[in-house]
């Protein structure tokens, strides 16, 4: 017999003017209004409630015309709930290495090379960051 397992709880935690942020897929040119995707919560991963499915290249920038600096993120899936967080504070640039099919060394590259780049975040798992569709991949 299998043992029983509880299904994961999705526990939203959101902030005024959330809705006011642009997604853009950087690869398909596909726009979201907003981080959360509701009716992911009806479906078997109840993880794209948070910015949808993973991407390549998520774009994530405040629907406003004031200049905000950039933050690039290299993540794996688990960091989409943490980045509504940080989008307070910047543009991200969201990266998940394991959707790449171009050269991801490029596209980082000319990131930070943008005069609003703030900084290069991190949030992989170490599997993510050391196996073949991680960072041996640059």
């Amino acid at each position: 017999l299998l043992p029983v397992t509880r299904p994961d709880k999705v526990v939203s935690m959101r902030f005024a003017g959330d809705e006011e942020f642009v997604c853009t897929d950087v690869s398909t040119g596909t726009v979201y209004r907003g981080f959360y995707r509701p009716e992911a919560l009806e479906s078997k991963d109840k993880y794209e409630y948070f910015l949808g499915r993973n991407v390549a290249h998520l774009r994530i920038a405040k629907d406003s015309a004031r200049s905000r600096p950039s933050l690039v993120i290299v993540k794996d899936s688990y960091a989409q709930s943490l980045v509504p967080f940080l989008a307070r504070h910047y543009d991200i640039e969201l990266i998940d290495l394991r959707y790449f099919r171009t050269d991801a060394a490029t596209t980082l590259r000319s990131l930070m090379d943008a005069p609003s780049f703030a900084g290069l975040l991190i949030l992989c798992n170490v599997d993510s960051l050391t196996g073949p569709m991680g960072f041996e991949r640059l």
